[in-house]
């Protein structure tokens, strides 16, 4: 049988390890996080192929071990950033055009956030306007779907 002093210092342990996944999981969240916002940077200014991996390491100050950790290569990273830009712009613009009936006045209200999104963020707008301009539309249907 076992003692309540046991029973105690096992759920303690428990509480341990569930304390260092969490923080571990949180701290690999931050670290993917800031990869994603430092490359929209890098994109943004160097395009779709000019950066290499030590871009992204450089700009996000991590290893490239930790860079390999969350991303294999430089074209999985920007899938990852244009699903999370996506993801972002579709939750901003649908807030405002979903409350809107008319079709046209919708297209309208998303055009224009869209523009006021990228006139905010700077670094945001500038990512699209390079991307769009050097990507396929089919490559990007791609990534987009990926």
């Amino acid at each position: 049988m076992e003692s309540k002093g046991n029973a105690v210092k096992q759920g303690e342990r428990a509480d341990k390890t569930d304390h260092r996944v969490r923080t571990g999981a949180i701290r690999r969240e931050r670290t993917r996080l800031k990869l994603l916002t430092t490359a929209l940077v890098v994109f943004a200014e160097k395009g779709l192929d000019a950066p290499s991996i030590d871009d992204f390491v450089a700009a996000a100050g991590v290893s490239r071990g930790t860079f390999y950790n969350h991303f294999q290569t430089t074209k999985e990273l920007f899938a990852a950033v244009t699903a999370q830009m996506s993801d972002e712009a579709i939750a901003a613009i649908d807030a405002i055009v979903l409350t809107v009936d008319d079709p046209l006045e919708r297209i309208a209200h998303g055009c224009l956030m869209f523009m006021h999104m990228a006139i905010e963020q700077p670094a945001w707008g500038q990512f699209f306007v390079r991307v769009g301009l050097s990507v396929d539309a089919a490559d990007l249907k791609v990534v987009l779907t990926a």
